[in-house]
């Protein structure tokens, strides 16, 4: 193989090993901060698998969930803002895609 072949076979296999990594574990939960933005937390754990938002007044409250094989995390936001967060350990929900 050419020099170039062999660097594109490295950043292939380096692209497929990061995607089969998820976000969804505890160290990533460890990270969220009671405060933080959406926005914050998407970085960290990428786009939820369910969220459900609802007018409480003038606040509103969004329920996200980001769930996987290795758990499932629950972040509660207030006004745009992570208020309540919960990590629960282990498949929580069967999949047909898993």
């Amino acid at each position: 193989m050419n020099r170039i072949t062999k660097l594109l076979v490295t950043l292939v296999l380096a692209l497929v090993l990061v995607s089969c990594t998820s976000s969804i574990n505890k160290k990533n939960f460890d990270l969220i901060e009671s405060g933080m933005t959406y926005p914050e937390v998407v970085a960290i754990l990428g786009e939820p698998s369910t969220s459900a938002t609802l007018s409480l007044g003038d606040s509103t409250g969004t329920s996200t969930y980001w769930e996987n094989r290795n758990g499932k995390i629950s972040i509660q936001f207030i006004n745009g803002r992570v208020k309540i967060k919960q990590f629960v350990e282990g498949v929580t929900t069967p999949r047909e895609e898993w």
